[in-house]
């Protein structure tokens, strides 16, 4: 996520188990470029360099993915206090 808040295009992986729903979600919404392989890869980041709309309509893609989810944890928090024992 942090290269999302800088700014910049995020080009990842096949293995992302830890991060499998995030992953899913960005490429899902044009958000992000998942790669499998070198050739892959190195073709993905030679593109996204000659086009600088793709960078850029990647970057605003990722930024509306993620604020679907802000405020998420004080969600879930108020949830669990609300869930919670009553004293």
């Amino acid at each position: 996520m942090e290269p999302i808040f800088a700014g910049k295009p995020v080009v990842f992986g096949p293995h992302m188990e830890n991060f499998a729903t995030l992953a899913k979600t960005l490429v899902s919404n044009n958000a992000a470029m998942q790669v499998n392989d070198t050739d892959s890869l190195e073709r993905t980041v030679g593109e996204l360099l000659r086009d600088s709309e793709s960078r850029q309509r990647l970057v605003k893609n990722a930024h509306a993915a993620l604020n679907e989810h802000k405020g998420g944890t004080a969600r879930t928090a108020k949830l669990v206090h609300e869930l919670g024992p009553r004293h």
